[in-house]
């Protein structure tokens, strides 16, 4: 068995990526080889400093190529599957942030629908809910009108406010002509 790099492997370090052609370190392979008077004392590991990120992520990449358990190709797949691990979850990260922003957006329409129903600018739909989709087509024609009295509702309101005004005259002046 050798042991090398070839040109497809990438192994994370410090931040960075050690691939072919990077200068490598012998103190990247130090804690393979250092144990000091601690470590032969100690029966928990068998390392130094095993507490310290760097010299974990050393070990943790380069023992089991060491060993031959590991080859470059199974290194490669597993580097490739951890980046698939972090893409899939800042996916589903976004997914559930825009599930979120979907509905704090049919909300604000509900009560947009429902102030401009309640200021009379919709006329009411007595056959069934409309659905979201329909409410927004409906804010949406009220936004487009140039002129508030262009809108059907408010125009038919005004036509009856007309009509009421002009019957209440005629009312006043029958009672007056009486």
């Amino acid at each position: 068995y050798e042991f090398g790099i070839n040109s497809s492997l990438k192994i994370p370090y410090g931040g960075r990526f050690i691939q072919q052609g990077s200068k490598v370190s012998y103190r990247y392979f130090i804690p393979h080889c250092f144990i000091d008077q601690t470590t032969l004392t100690s029966s928990e590991h068998l390392y130094s400093k095993i507490s310290d990120l760097k010299t974990r992520e050393r070990i943790d990449r380069t023992f089991d190529m060491a060993l031959g358990s590991e080859n470059a190709e199974t290194m490669i797949m597993r580097t490739r599957l951890e980046e698939l691990q972090r893409n899939l979850s800042r996916i589903e990260y976004k997914q559930s942030a825009s599930k979120d922003s979907y509905f704090n957006f049919e909300s604000e329409i509900e009560s947009l629908y429902d102030r401009a129903y309640y200021f009379g600018l919709i006329s009411e739909n007595s056959k069934n809910e409309p659905t979201v989709s329909d409410k927004l087509e409906n804010l949406k024609a009220i936004v487009n009108y140039k002129d508030i009295n262009e809108i059907p509702a408010i125009n038919e309101r005004t036509k009856i406010e007309k009509e009421l005004f002009l019957l209440k005259k005629e009312l006043t002046d029958i009672n007056e002509y009486i």
